[in-house]
């Protein structure tokens, strides 16, 4: 696999777990 598609996927996954609230501790 490219890197590039890692980094991608690694992006995506770190923006729906934001997005989902799970980094936010109380919400």
């Amino acid at each position: 696999m490219a890197p590039t598609l890692i980094f991608v996927a690694a992006m995506a996954f770190l923006v729906w777990f934001i997005a989902s609230g799970a980094a936010m501790p109380g919400s």
